[in-house]
């Protein structure tokens, strides 16, 4: 999948020959979230994994996992996992230790 690059609903909507609105309303009937909150839970599942288990920093993750501004891709992450991406990333880091965070 193309997560990582600048995907829009029209540019993926002319790859299936279809109208925006319309790839639009058939996306959410079979996936039952819009393309654009489908895209961002991608992206923040890949960066979940990075941040586990990579020590790249957050606004290369966030440019990695196809977030332009890492603003953006903090705000999504929290608002999608419930932790920050540092807080997520913590959180292994003192399991690992065996140190309750």
């Amino acid at each position: 999948m193309n997560y990582g690059y600048p995907l829009t609903l029209k540019e993926v909507a002319d790859q299936v020959y279809l109208s925006p609105s319309y790839f639009s309303r058939l996306f959410k009937e079979e996936v039952g979230m819009t393309f654009v909150e489908y895209l961002s839970f991608v992206r923040v599942q890949k960066a979940k994994s990075l941040l586990r288990f990579s020590s790249l920093p957050i606004e290369v993750i966030a440019h990695n996992t196809g977030f332009s501004n890492p603003g953006y891709f903090a705000t999504t992450f929290k608002k999608i996992v419930g932790k920050t991406p540092s807080e997520y990333r913590e959180q292994f880091y003192f399991q690992e230790k065996g140190v309750k965070s």
